[in-house]
């Protein structure tokens, strides 16, 4: 994630958000410091997912009023992607 910062916001980064469909994928992002949001897939499903402890966890990309609460909520607005990762910084920074 380190690189990824550096490449496409090279000033600092407040917050970075993770989408991802595998534990991993959460376990990774919140070890980088990202917040995690977990989509289940026809692998894993909610439980599994669930597990890994992602602050938000959806049945599909199709539900997008929890995902979009979620975004509000954050105190950091996005402002680049890099395939799963989000690069985020807090308005006006």
């Amino acid at each position: 994630m380190d690189r990824g910062v550096r490449h496409v916001a090279p000033q600092a980064v407040e917050a970075a958000l993770v989408f991802g469909d595998t534990p991993l994928d959460v376990i990774h992002g919140r070890a980088a410091g990202a917040n995690a949001v977990a989509v289940a897939s026809a692998r894993y499903s909610l439980a599994e997912l669930e597990a890994s402890h992602p602050e938000l966890l959806v049945p599909d990309l199709t539900a997008v009023g929890p995902i979009l609460s979620f975004l509000q909520k954050q105190p950091h607005a996005c402002v680049s992607t890099i395939g799963k990762l989000r690069i985020c910084r807090k308005p006006g920074g």
